[in-house]
């Protein structure tokens, strides 16, 4: 069971085997709502923290392989967004902004002055809208897999998924999406308890934070406003315009994970966690120079 507290100094020590617990095990309160992180890695550093934003209906387990690899050399902090994993899930709206002021005032809390963040689908889209409100506490984006700009077919599908949530329940609709999730090479345990995770989000926080995401939110003003190194991975297949993206956010890398669908973190760590080592030495190149 979660109690609530104040962040330790100390990181989590290891559970058996040398494995983090999976649950957040710090939970601090905004405006009486509870919100879930975990916060790992050593404090007395001039490294800026990684900050992991995981994805629509997710949780922080997403990040897993990530807080144990990172976690030993540098602060790592992995929150459960509001209304998902251990996070409380009140009715009101689920948008990116709204996600994204909750990590601000969590950074602050932490006493966390810059941060390098990674974002995972709807994660990356959260990330990029805090990296252009507050380009001071930022020193990089690393987003994966995130859909920006999609095609009138996606959004279609998009449409036609959240009735399904409407009239039946998430796990349904994470059925028919999951030739977008996976390929027929993921393996199938972890398949499973990603959607076993996934389905777990209350339906109101699924159905508000998909339409804030796909309808309602315009990633333009934030790609034109973010001045801090960014870069994207794709999985397959490709869910972001990539050209349109570099055409508003010049600075902008990409690349792509081979042999993973959609959560390239959990089925090919290695690969991301690779190129997540590139880009925080590019992003402390660019904030040296």
């Amino acid at each position: 069971m979660i109690k609530p507290g104040t962040p330790s100094s100390r990181p989590p020590k290891p559970q058996s085997g040398g494995q983090l617990p999976d649950k957040p095990l710090i939970v601090q309160t905004r405006n009486g709502v509870r919100l879930a992180l975990s916060d790992d890695g050593p404090r007395a550093s001039d490294d800026d923290a990684l900050l992991f934003i995981h994805g629509w209906t997710c949780d922080s387990a997403s990040w897993r392989s990530q807080r144990r690899h990172f976690g030993a050399s540098r602060r790592v902090v992995v929150p459960d967004l509001r209304g998902h994993g251990s996070s409380d899930a009140p009715s009101q709206n689920y948008g990116v902004g709204d996600f994204a002021d909750d990590l601000k005032w969590q950074l602050d809390e932490l006493k966390i002055t810059r941060a390098i963040v990674v974002g995972h689908s709807m994660g990356g889209a959260i990330g990029l809208e805090l990296a252009a409100r507050h380009p001071d506490r930022i020193s990089g984006l690393l987003m994966i897999d995130t859909v920006l700009f999609p095609s009138p077919d996606f959004l279609a599908a998009v449409r036609q998924l959240l009735s399904i949530i409407k009239e039946s329940d998430l796990e349904s609709c994470l059925r028919e999406m999951e030739t977008f999730l996976f390929q027929a090479t993921d393996d199938l345990d972890m398949r499973a308890e990603i959607v076993k995770r996934m389905s777990a989000t209350p339906r109101h926080v699924a159905i508000s934070a998909m339409t804030g995401l796909i309808f309602e939110h315009d990633p333009t003003p934030a790609l034109e406003a973010c001045k801090a190194p960014v870069g994207y991975i794709a999985a397959f297949p490709v869910l972001a315009d990539i050209a349109r993206m570099h055409a508003l956010c010049p600075q902008l890398m990409s690349s792509q994970t081979l042999g993973s669908g959609h959560f390239s973190s959990w089925f090919v760590p290695d690969q991301v966690n690779a190129m997540i080592e590139t880009f925080i030495r590019i992003a402390g190149s660019a904030r040296t120079a």
